[in-house]
């Protein structure tokens, strides 16, 4: 649920800010143990916004990564954001 709001914020009030920082699209992805409950498997949960090629050249693209740790284990958060 955490995760269709996030969809939700990125889709519906960031439109204008696509369009004015020339913005492409988003791709952001979480992979690690995600659940607090008795199934802590690892999952990965993948958010794509708009064009998210990663292997077109005409994008510029910007990457960050960030390794979090929690209770039940690691979680890895990686955001690519493509602009012109």
């Amino acid at each position: 649920m955490f995760f269709k709001f996030i969809v939700y914020l990125f889709a519906f009030q960031f439109v204008s800010a696509f369009r004015s920082l020339k913005l492409r699209g988003i791709h952001f992805e979480v992979k690690g143990k995600i659940s607090l409950g008795g199934n802590s498997r690892k999952k990965k949960i993948v958010l794509k916004l708009r064009k998210t090629f990663r292997s077109n050249i005409k994008l510029k693209s910007a990457f960050k990564f960030k390794p979090i740790n929690t209770i039940s284990g690691a979680l890895g958060l990686k955001l690519w954001i493509y602009y012109t």
